[in-house]
């Protein structure tokens, strides 16, 4: 089993808006809109040091993720 403690603090992280524009930087899109994270992508995936978050344009990241999925042809 892997380290329990690493993984319960960056848990909550995962569903950021920053987490997620990383997942869109280094993963790859398969047909009908699935994004895949191979395991050597998943270990470049950057979670933010602590108070970064509170200093990111939350929106501006979210603007990203649209665009890089629209490109994808994948959003909504």
């Amino acid at each position: 089993m892997r380290d329990v403690a690493p993984a319960t603090k960056l848990l909550p992280l995962w569903s950021t808006p920053f987490v997620r524009l990383s997942c869109e930087l280094e993963g790859h899109a398969l047909g009908g809109g699935m994004l895949k994270l191979e395991p050597r992508e998943a270990t470049r995936i950057l979670f933010p040091a602590e108070g970064v978050l509170a200093r990111v344009d939350g929106e501006a990241l979210e603007s990203a993720i649209t665009t890089l999925q629209r490109w994808r042809h994948y959003a909504d």
